[in-house]
């Protein structure tokens, strides 16, 4: 009789254990559900944040991330401050007797305002100007073309402005972007020119 007492304890004190251990098990599910949504709510919030970033501002200014032909964006460096002015895109074939590399030519018309305190140079103005097919993406570098897009006359002093073309040689695209300050966020806003064969003359 005292050992039948003694197992209907022993099971009653095993069944107690079994419970209290579910219980605490379902609270650790809790509380990983609450450590998941406060995942979730830091998930989110980094996001808005990516996407603050994306729609405007940087420690060099506002990015310029729309901009079309005829506009004019203003670059931020860490050494200068200047406009810079889309005044035409053309596409060609051919220059002279020369053919593309890639697909078409694209002579681009620009100014440059100097609107900081120091002289500017022309060529470090346009120094990482990159024409790619996808915004953000890496493009094409420019180059010089005689009788086509002659060297920019070089400095710049603040206030005025100098106009000149420049040149690259590209792959077809259902679209262009003509790229300031990508890729260079530490020394530089981003300003882009976006066109189309059809935006351009």
């Amino acid at each position: 009789m005292k050992r039948l007492l003694q197992l209907i304890l022993f099971i009653l004190l095993a069944i107690g254990l079994v419970a209290c251990s579910d219980k605490e098990e379902t609270n650790d599910i809790t509380k990983g559900d609450e450590v998941t949504e406060g995942n979730k709510q830091n998930a989110e919030q980094d996001n808005e944040e990516v996407n603050d970033n994306e729609s405007g501002d940087s420690e060099w200014g506002e990015d310029q991330l729309d901009l079309k032909i005829g506009d004019t964006g203003i670059v931020n460096t860490n050494f200068a401050t200047y406009q810079i002015t889309m005044n035409s895109v053309e596409f060609m074939d051919k220059i002279g007797e020369e053919h593309p590399q890639a697909d078409k030519f694209v002579l681009m018309k620009l100014t440059v305002k100097n609107i900081g305190n120091e002289s500017l140079n022309a060529e470090d103005a346009l120094a990482d100007a990159m024409l790619a097919t996808e915004p953000g993406s890496s493009g094409t570098s420019w180059f010089y073309k005689d009788g086509i897009a002659e060297e920019w006359p070089g400095e710049i002093e603040p206030d005025e402005s100098q106009t000149g073309a420049i040149l690259f040689d590209v792959s077809n695209s259902d679209e262009y972007v003509l790229q300031f300050g990508t890729f260079f966020e530490s020394v530089s806003n981003e300003v882009r020119f976006l066109f189309t064969d059809e935006d351009a003359k």
